[in-house]
C-alpha cells in the first residue's frame, strides 16, 4: 500500500491463486494491510457446484506466514472467493487458495 504495509503481488487478484480440479478463479477480495509481512498463506478450501467457498481452513501446505491478524484477512477474503459453477463437480470439492505477499 501507500504507506509501506504488506500488499499482494501485482494488483487485484493477481496474488491470489486459486487451485480447484476443472474450474476457473474468478477472484477474490483485495486485502488491505499495513503488516509487515512477506511470504505465501495458503488456505485449503472446500467449493460447492455453484462456485462459492463453502469452508476455509488455514495452514495449507507451503504457507509461510504464520500472522494471526494476516491470516484472519486472508480467510475473510478466502470465504468471498469465487470460482466458475459445474453441475459435475462434486458438491463439496476440495482445491487451495494461495495469497503471495510483496512488502512494498
Amino acid at each position: 500500500g501507500v504507506d509501506g504495509g504488506t500488499s499482494l503481488t501485482g494488483g487485484p487478484n493477481k496474488g491470489v491463486k486459486g487451485n480447484l480440479a476443472g474450474r476457473s478463479f474468478q477472484g477474490a477480495p483485495r486485502i488491505q494491510s499495513d503488516l509487515q509481512e512477506s511470504g505465501k498463506i495458503v488456505i485449503n478450501i472446500i467449493v460447492d457446484r455453484q462456485g462459492n467457498v463453502v469452508r476455509a481452513t488455514p495452514g495449507g501446505r507451503g504457507t509461510t506466514i504464520t500472522n494471526a491478524a494476516l491470516t484472519a484477512r486472508v480467510l475473510e477474503s478466502a470465504r468471498k472467493a469465487k470460482f466458475s459453477p459445474s453441475e459435475n463437480a462434486a458438491t463439496e470439492q476440495p482445491g487451495t487458495l494461495e495469497y503471495i505477499f510483496i512488502l512494498e
